[in-house]
């Protein structure tokens, strides 16, 4: 199901804390959800830059690609006038940790940015997608969610957004030397040992 936006229903987190629960009649936060994914798992292909020749089928988005992740807050309502809200990075415990000076090195892909809450405001419609504004670290089985947090103080999760690399494979065979007739192999063993494939 999509909204009146275009962007997808039913695929993100519920109220944790929502004022639905507690009967305020505060316009909550209904749901933190990642665009263009639909029912399907979230994985996010870290090594490799947005763009289509890298989609793994037609009908992964290219949202999936990159570190850099876009995170959509849906309200119960529209709002009326400007209403600022938070989004945060929330690691799982037993993410990969990287050493003071992995996390310094330039590229900055050995941390997660922001590591604190961010302020967002939106001014129209039930709905927003914060662009590319949260950077997740590439270990491959890392996971992460993005809390958001309404202004009365209520958090909500999304569903979790798993870390994957993808080795990207093209097949060359030599002139006047033997091939094996499978790769097939070689997936298999990434795909039973690493989350890279």
């Amino acid at each position: 199901m999509t909204g009146g936006s275009g962007l997808p229903e039913g695929t993100g987190g519920r109220n944790t804390l929502g004022c639905e629960a507690e009967g305020c009649g505060h316009n909550c936060i209904a749901e933190v959800f990642f665009p263009n994914v639909g029912s399907n798992p979230v994985k996010q292909f870290v090594n490799l830059p947005r763009e289509s020749r890298f989609q793994g089928s037609s009908s992964e988005h290219q949202d999936r690609l990159t570190n850099q992740v876009r995170v959509g807050v849906r309200f119960q309502r529209a709002v009326s006038g400007s209403v600022n809200f938070q989004i945060e990075l929330v690691p799982e415990t037993d993410n990969a940790e990287y050493s003071n000076t992995e996390q310094g090195r330039s590229h900055n892909r050995y941390r997660f940015t922001p590591e604190t809450a961010q302020t967002h405001t939106i001014s129209s419609g039930d709905r927003m997608v914060i662009e590319p504004d949260l950077s997740l670290t590439v270990a491959g089985g890392d996971t992460y969610r993005v809390k958001a947090t309404c202004d009365q103080g209520h958090e909500h999760l999304s569903r979790p957004i798993e870390i994957w690399r993808r080795v990207w494979l093209q097949e060359i065979q030599m002139n006047a030397v033997p091939a094996a007739s499978s790769i097939q192999p070689f997936i298999n063993y990434y795909q039973d040992n690493h989350n890279l494939v």
